[in-house]
């Protein structure tokens, strides 16, 4: 939980056998993890003050359990961690529960509904989608997933994908974009191999369009899978194709300090990374004036860069300046006109 849920800023259910299993599994994870972090929600019953002494003991009082639902749903509120067996697994919609930790035997339309609560869309403050929940199967429920899910295979097809599956899937797909993309830069210093790819490669809308969804089926992957070890020999290429999407993000947005939308792993990952291999270079604005406007035009670097730095720069001052507005306005469609041109097969700059 500690590696793969809550650096994400997401939360998860311990699915228990039965109520006894609910409080054992609080009172040993009270040793584990601040207290605060997790609650018990089972269903109460008379004969426990007997008979399940423990079970009584952490048992919730209706106010209680009503707010600890409500606090659950607020990613930096506690609890973090739902323990529940009879309650909350049908009906009860929290979008930011992404892991189920599953230790107790369901089929059918229950383990449906249950997996179901993991899956809810949900968009963080930063504007990261969960792409995907995580089942952590301590019982082996999902181990035939056929018996368990007795219906129509169309009905719950895609619902559940193994890991071994999902990590194939990253392989193959790795393995084309490092081919596609990463290869293609040719030889140079990292920082000339990624303007080179950037404002070369992608000055084609349709181009950027197709290595985004690309890229970000292969971060949907890795978000699931990393820390695994199986990973390990990928984490370099992964890296670099993140570098990239970043940059091209960063190159082709129409405001100047946007922020490329890495998912938190991906994020964390390359965050070094991205200060050394010229991020910045291909973000820069610039204030207008002859003497910049001729260091521009001296610059090192490619003529489309150039130009798209110089489209950023005056957006900014757009932005900046509405008073000058009228003055920039035509220098920038002037420019737009000449990246126009460029993306035609035989364009030439001008």
């Amino acid at each position: 939980m500690k590696e793969n849920v809550l650096p994400l800023g997401y939360k998860a259910f311990l699915v228990a056998v039965n109520r006894e299993a609910c409080a054992k599994y609080k009172q040993a994870l009270d040793k584990l993890l601040p207290p605060e972090w997790t609650e018990a929600i089972y269903t109460a019953n008379a004969a426990d003050a007997i008979d399940r002494p423990l079970v009584e003991k952490l048992q919730l009082s209706a106010e209680r359990e009503e707010q600890v639902r409500l606090l659950f749903k607020k990613p930096t509120e506690n609890p973090k961690l739902l323990i529940v067996t009879d309650k909350l697994l049908t009906g009860y919609d929290a979008p930011l529960l992404y892991c189920m930790y599953l230790d107790k035997p369901m089929r059918d339309h229950v383990l449906l509904q249950a997996i179901a609560r993991v899956n809810r869309p949900y968009v963080d403050s930063e504007g990261i989608q969960k792409g995907v929940g995580l089942v952590v199967d301590f019982v082996g429920v999902l181990r035939e997933l056929k018996k368990a899910l007795q219906f129509d295979s169309s009905d719950v097809s895609g619902a559940i994908e193994d890991l071994d599956v999902l990590l194939k899937d990253f392989f193959v797909k790795i393995a084309d974009a490092e081919k596609d993309y990463l290869a293609a830069a040719g030889e140079g210093q990292p920082d000339e191999k990624l303007e080179r790819l950037v404002f070369g490669r992608f000055l084609d809308p349709d181009a950027r369009k197709t290595f985004f969804e690309t890229y970000k089926g292969i971060e949907a992957l890795w978000e699931i899978l990393s820390p695994s070890p199986e990973l390990r020999d990928y984490i370099e290429a992964y890296k670099d194709l993140a570098i990239l999407y970043a940059a091209v993000r960063n190159a082709y947005a129409t405001k100047v300090g946007f922020v490329a939308d890495l998912a938190h792993k991906t994020r964390r990952l390359i965050e070094e990374s991205a200060q050394q291999s010229g991020l910045d270079h291909l973000t820069k604005s610039v204030t207008f004036d002859v003497k910049t406007l001729d260091s521009l035009k001296k610059d090192d670097g490619s003529d489309a860069g150039k130009v798209f730095n110089l489209v950023r720069g005056l957006q900014k001052e757009i932005d900046d300046d509405p008073a000058g507005a009228p003055v920039l306005q035509p220098l920038k469609e002037r420019a737009e006109r000449i990246l126009k041109e460029q993306r035609r097969p035989q364009g030439r700059w001008h």
